[in-house]
């Protein structure tokens, strides 16, 4: 039986075939696969920037998002990017499931 983690990462994988499959441009695929993965900064800064046009890169980050990578370029960014950007997201949903105060009503008598 799999985990969600590894279901997921699967669904990942199968997008990713999918688009290369179709022609689409997938660099962590198509360019030395190591620089998505090497520890140094640089080389992670080149292939985060070889993401841009990833047509499966929104996937991808959603995927590192929900299942987060402490390594590596994921969806174009670095581990702090995403670790930045994920706390972003729950900031915004955090405001955006606050009641809103609307106008006290009068004390019916």
């Amino acid at each position: 039986m799999s985990t969600p983690r590894a279901e997921a990462h699967g669904n990942l994988l199968d997008l990713v075939d999918a688009a290369l499959t179709a022609g689409l441009v997938v660099p962590c695929r198509e360019l030395d696969s190591a620089a998505w993965i090497d520890e140094g900064r640089d080389t992670l800064a080149v292939a985060a920037r070889a993401c841009s046009p990833c047509s499966v890169r929104d996937e991808c980050l959603a995927y590192a998002l929900e299942h987060p990578e402490e390594t590596g370029v994921w969806g174009g960014l670095l581990p702090r990017e995403r670790s930045d950007e994920l706390a972003r997201r729950r900031r915004v949903a955090a405001r955006d499931h606050t009641p809103t105060q609307s106008t006290p009503r009068r004390a019916v008598k």
